[in-house]
């Protein structure tokens, strides 16, 4: 797939996003949360490296307050320059910061580095059943994540959980994706 197919299917699905309903959102992000607080993979991560939503995004919010509650360390990304972030901790959303493409960050204060029982949640415009992810075409999860060792899961609604999608070389693929229907653990073998 061409990177200008690749743009029209973001467009395509962002759209689609778009037009769902602040109900369709919040119960969506409420089966996410039960199905989240349920993976052995979240009961047993000492830490939670996810995400502020935005652009109608699979909402966080409930999601970081219940990891702070069961006693998590939670994980916010920075972006560092045009190629890079970091996670820095979470300490409180009155404490976020404006940062680029309309992202709220953490100061960057008590960096944090994933280890391989930590659970990362990803954003995407859409994830593939074998475990691929659509971003917004930057590469920032891509380049974070080479090389580390750690739990991954998307989090989406289930229209964007699509049977395939193109990928790269450099594409980092999730572990599993959760959407509001249930946890889809991708097999790796």
């Amino acid at each position: 797939m061409s990177r200008h197919q690749k743009q029209a299917l973001r467009k395509e699905l962002l759209s689609k996003r778009k037009n769902l309903t602040d109900r369709q959102v919040m119960t969506a992000a409420e089966s996410v949360l039960n199905h989240m607080i349920r993976m052995p993979e979240y009961m047993a991560a000492p830490n939670v490296f996810i995400y502020v939503d935005m652009n109608n995004e699979l909402p966080t919010k409930r999601l970081i307050e219940r990891a702070v509650e069961d006693g998590k360390h939670v994980y916010l990304p920075k972006v560092i320059d045009a190629e890079s972030m970091s996670f820095y901790r979470f300490i409180g959303f009155d404490q976020l910061m404006d940062g680029p493409f309309g992202l709220k960050e953490p100061s960057p204060v008590n960096k944090g580095e994933p280890g391989s029982n930590d659970l990362m949640c990803l954003p995407g415009i859409a994830f593939s059943k074998d475990g691929f992810r659509l971003g917004y075409g930057a590469g920032y999860y891509d380049n974070y994540l080479k090389g580390k060792s750690v739990i991954k899961a998307g989090l989406a609604y289930d229209e964007n959980l699509l049977n395939t999608l193109p990928h790269e070389a450099h594409d980092q693929p999730v572990d599993m994706v959760v959407t509001p229907s249930a946890v889809h653990r991708i097999d790796t073998k």
